[in-house]
């Protein structure tokens, strides 16, 4: 009996010791809640860079660009994906699901190459909507519409 209380006090003693306690690796630790403007570039926005930055366009059309609200972040798009404002993602009235464009602010001729995964814009004269993330890559945060030129990199196969 004398023993159990030894090792009582040792493990009360231990646990006011001031020491932060780790973890153990078999419990992963809890998910922080950021802000898309506070995460990292996805390494997604990399591999399209790297993949698509030589290609030429298949074809260009020009209009006005706009991005996604983040209160849309978890919704699913048309495609049957989740929406994430960090991803490289666009949506388009009529390409089809996964084509690849390359969308340039004509004013800034800052780009980001983005895959169709939804439809819209549905309001006159727009032409693409970015996420978040591909929105902030060229400058359409702060002014929210801006004259876009998109070119067209690579259509899906069937």
């Amino acid at each position: 009996m004398l023993r159990i209380g030894r090792i009582l006090v040792l493990l009360m003693l231990g646990a006011c010791s001031g020491h932060e306690r780790v973890a153990s690796p078999a419990v992963p630790p809890m998910p922080t809640k950021t802000k898309p403007e506070d995460t990292l570039p996805s390494d997604e926005f990399s591999d399209l860079e790297h993949r698509y930055t030589a290609v030429p366009s298949i074809r260009s059309f020009n209009g006005k660009g706009t991005y996604y609200a983040n209160s849309l972040a978890g919704n699913k798009m048309a495609s049957g994906e989740v929406y994430d404002p960090t991803r490289p993602l666009a949506a388009h009235r009529t390409l089809a699901f996964g084509t690849i464009v390359r969308v340039t602010n004509v004013r800034s001729g800052q780009s980001v190459i983005v895959r169709i995964a939804d439809r819209g814009p549905f309001s006159k004269g727009r032409v693409i909507d970015l996420s978040h993330a591909a929105a902030e890559r060229i400058g359409l945060i702060r002014v929210g519409v801006a004259q876009v030129r998109v070119d067209v990199l690579e259509t899906p196969t069937r």
